[in-house]
C-alpha cells in the first residue's frame, strides 16, 4: 500500500484503514436498507451511488492518514453491494 510508504504507518495502523471499511459497511448496510424500504430503492441506489463517487474521489487524494480513515468508512457505508 502507498499509504504505509508516504505516512510511515504501522502494520497496526495499515490493519486499521481495513478495518474501518467493515464497520462502514455494517453501519451503512443497516441505514440504507432502511431507506430503500421506506422511501424506495430508486432514491436510495442514486443516492448511494452519489455518496460512493464523492467519498471515492475524496478518499483518492486524501492528505492525511486520519482523512483516509475517514473517507474509507464514508466509501464502504454508501457503497450498496446489491
Amino acid at each position: 500500500m502507498q499509504a504505509k510508504c508516504e505516512w510511515g504507518l504501522s502494520p497496526s495502523q495499515e490493519s486499521l484503514i481495513t478495518s474501518v471499511v467493515f464497520v462502514g459497511t455494517m453501519s451503512g448496510a443497516y441505514a440504507w436498507g432502511s431507506l430503500g424500504d421506506a422511501k424506495g430503492r430508486k432514491l436510495g441506489f442514486f443516492a448511494t451511488a452519489l455518496f460512493t463517487f464523492t467519498f471515492g474521489v475524496l478518499s483518492a487524494v486524501a492528505p492525511s492518514y486520519g482523512a483516509s480513515l475517514y473517507t474509507s468508512m464514508q466509501v464502504s457505508k454508501h457503497c450498496r453491494t446489491h
